[in-house]
């Protein structure tokens, strides 16, 4: 149990259900963390309390500095309370937004996310719902992913509670097509991709993939821009015409930036 004054909250960072995420200073140790509450609608919700256990778990497979690292689980006053290390301020939209970066800064910073997300599948773990909040950036431009709440444990451990655990509603505009069956839908490497690939997109062009992307790009592949053709890969409806995995997908995209680059 974390004692009542432990942490000072500085400022959320992020609102919804079932958990939110807050910049906090570790009064004992004086530094800076990220606490995740449950939201107060799930306060005493059980199921709500078991996903939260079990992001902790699964985050705690994961050792990347890209993705935000796990340091404890516990009790803070009544509610459960993971702590996290101090992630940016900043989600990926509001960093684009208040900064205007440069086209390789964009880049790097994609890198980055994508770095963290094939760490992640690495280990058997699908983040399940990669939208721009999720996608931390701090003043030094250091990117950690956060929120695995939605996140799929592809290797899950036998007897392990209901591994998968209730569907959880999801960002449709980033959401793979075959994942949109709540019930029954596919989540793997190959729908976070596609996820990753929209949000790449839209951060690069300022507007989301159009839904013929495939198309798209052929018709405008006279203006050489090979980044196009990285992206609309990973944003094929058909999953086994995308990228292989995440590693190669970001090879791609790394020798595309080298290239002659205009959106």
């Amino acid at each position: 149990m974390f004692g009542p004054r432990r942490f000072r909250i500085l400022q959320k960072l992020t609102s919804g259900e079932p958990a939110e995420l807050y910049l906090a200073e570790d009064r004992h140790l004086c530094r800076p963390l990220t606490l995740k509450l449950l939201h107060a609608n799930t306060n005493y919700d059980p199921i709500a309390a078991k996903l939260l256990e079990r992001e902790a778990r699964l985050l705690a497979r994961i050792d990347h500095p890209n993705v935000a690292a796990v340091l404890d689980l516990g009790v803070l006053g009544t509610e459960l309370c993971m702590t996290l290390q101090a992630v940016g301020v900043d989600g990926l939209s509001e960093w684009l937004a208040n900064n205007q970066p440069g086209q390789a800064q964009v880049l790097a910073v994609l890198r980055q996310a994508g770095q963290g997300l094939a760490a992640a599948h690495a280990v058997g773990v699908v983040h399940g719902d990669l939208i721009p909040a999720r996608v931390r950036i701090d003043r030094f431009q250091n990117v950690r992913l956060v929120d695995f709440e939605r996140a799929r444990d592809l290797a899950p451990e036998p007897g392990a509670w209901e591994r998968q655990g209730p569907p959880l509603l999801v960002d449709l505009n980033y959401a793979a097509p075959e994942t949109r069956d709540r019930e029954k839908g596919r989540h793997d490497r190959l729908s976070d991709q596609y996820s990753f690939c929209v949000l790449a997109w839209e951060a690069l062009t300022g507007r989301r993939p159009p839904h013929d992307v495939e198309q798209h790009v052929g018709l405008r592949g006279h203006r050489r821009e090979p980044a196009y053709k990285v992206l609309a890969r990973g944003l094929s409806h058909n999953p086994t015409a995308r990228w292989p995995d995440m590693d190669q997908l970001l090879e791609a995209l790394e020798r595309a930036g080298s290239k002659r680059f205009l959106f």
